[in-house]
């Protein structure tokens, strides 16, 4: 039975979060989830017990608890335990089964001998993990305690034990960790699953992590992406953050920049891959919403803005025609001779100019990165 039960558990994560191991900073293994603050306005002489500091953490930690937790939710407590050949005397002082209200709750403990989850720390094979997993509700719990427990991590109490708990929620699909006094994770395995959460504590976000928090809940990938200024020290680094951003943008996004930049990037990579053939054939469905006109408009505007003009120059000169003889095509083979004289001669005079386009655009990321992405310290 025990078993089936951690199968179960074990199935659950794989489906809603693969791949992601439970440890501390869980905020940052999760693309979706909030960093909220605990501990504020500290110092070293509230660190006792009974401080006004602490009884504000505690308040706060179970007010986020009992939010993100219904009662009648099904939940996982998870904890790990190193072997380093003393398991029996730490299983003992398992942190969870101290705060189970019934005694009988403790024979639903799940045990589960797994890889050391830190497996730099394992080069030699020795170590392993004991993973403990304990089904409940939240009202068989002492989840004030528990959670108190959790806060005072790092405070050097005496009856503290060093355990990191993580609650995984089966019905909201959701995973809670307060890592100590300063503050607790919830990721999820959906924005909404989290949303209310956002909305009702969003003053007690914790600012460092605010930019990237506030963009996965305003717009998804159409918000700017947060990169820290140290990511962006050359021209290189640059170039490959705004291929990402506007890479990861819905087209069109509403963002004047980033919709310029998406039909510019397209322009060069589909030309530098397999000329003017291959752009019709990524573009058709954009050009044929929008008519030839238009998107010969937006192309040359963007190019001749970069200081491309001579490319601005090629595209006035052969992609109407190149895009008419495209229509022709798909109807009579015989215009497949004319079709491809013309894309040579555009992807000639495209070639001519060497490496001219990367230069301009690389010149060009530069200078209005700052729009698209949101740089921090």
């Amino acid at each position: 039975m025990n078993k089936t039960r951690m199968d179960s558990f074990t199935s659950f994560m794989d489906s809603h979060f693969s791949d992601l191991t439970l440890l501390p900073a869980l905020f940052y293994s999760w693309p979706t989830g909030i960093r909220f603050e605990l501990g504020t306005h500290w110092n070293k002489g509230l660190g006792y017990e009974g401080s006004p500091y602490l009884e504000n953490v505690y308040s706060r930690a179970i007010r986020l608890f009992e939010a993100a937790h219904a009662e009648q939710d099904e939940l996982y407590i998870v904890t790990h335990l190193p072997d380093f050949g003393d398991l029996k005397r730490n299983r003992k002082k398992l942190l969870m089964t101290r705060y189970v209200k019934k005694k009988s709750l403790r024979y639903r403990l799940l045990h589960q001998e797994r890889p050391y989850v830190i497996p730099e720390d394992n080069e030699e094979g020795h170590h392993k993990s004991h993973f403990f997993v304990l089904p409940c509700r939240r009202n068989e719990v002492d989840y004030p305690g528990l959670l108190k427990e959790c806060c005072n991590e790092d405070m050097g109490f005496k009856k503290t034990v060093y355990q990191e708990i993580f609650i995984v929620n089966k019905t909201r699909k959701t995973v809670f960790h307060v890592y100590d006094d300063r503050g607790c994770d919830l990721i999820a395995a959906s924005v909404e699953a989290i949303r209310p959460m956002y909305k009702a504590f969003n003053g007690w976000i914790l600012d460092y992590d605010r930019l990237k928090i506030d963009q996965v809940f305003n717009g998804g990938n159409t918000m700017k992406p947060v990169m820290k200024r140290s990511e962006l020290q050359n021209k290189e680094d640059i170039w490959n953050a705004v291929i990402s951003a506007i890479s990861n943008m819905d087209f069109p996004s509403g963002d004047p920049t980033a919709d310029e930049l998406s039909i510019l990037f397209q322009y060069y990579s589909e030309n530098e891959s397999g000329g003017h053939e291959i752009l019709l054939n990524w573009c058709s469905e954009l050009i044929e919403e929008k008519g030839i006109d238009a998107y010969l408009e937006k192309l040359t505007l963007i190019l001749e803005k970069i200081g491309a003009g001579e490319y601005a120059a090629i595209e006035q000169r052969y992609l109407k025609d190149i895009w008419q003889l495209y229509k022709e095509l798909e109807q009579d083979e015989r215009k497949e001779d004319a079709f491809l004289q013309a894309v040579q001669q555009a992807d000639g005079a495209y070639q001519a100019l060497g490496k001219q386009l990367e230069n301009k655009m690389e010149a060009y990321f530069v200078d209005i990165y700052p729009k698209l992405i949101d740089v921090v310290e």
